[in-house]
């Protein structure tokens, strides 16, 4: 049976569809509220130099854009980061966008 249509939790009766719309909304902003309070977003630009590759240049730049999603979990901290690449130099032919993921976990103390 569905929460919102069971009022015996609340002295019996029907639940006004204002009130259960109402609980709806607050559950939906809580949940946006935990994972965007703990959502870091970055962008930027990364120089970089690789010795030995065969490119057509030794020095390359990148835009990076991205964020990461800190799940804390007791005294521990769960990071997840995905994050898009855009090189803007071509040293790489056919290849201009890269994608990454990457996570850790920390201790907290």
């Amino acid at each position: 049976m569905d929460v919102m249509e069971d009022a015996s939790w609340h002295g019996g009766g029907d639940v006004p569809a204002y009130e259960k719309q109402r609980m709806r909304d607050n559950v939906v902003a809580n949940v946006l509220n935990i994972f965007l309070r703990r959502t870091e977003f970055f962008a930027g630009v990364t120089p970089g130099y690789m010795p030995g590759l065969e490119a057509k240049h030794r020095f390359s730049l990148a835009a990076d854009a991205g964020m990461t999603l800190s799940i804390p979990l007791w005294r521990f901290s769960l990071d997840i980061t995905p994050a898009a690449h855009y090189l803007i130099t071509d040293n790489f032919e056919g290849q201009r966008w890269l994608y990454s993921i990457s996570g850790g976990l920390s201790f907290l103390f």
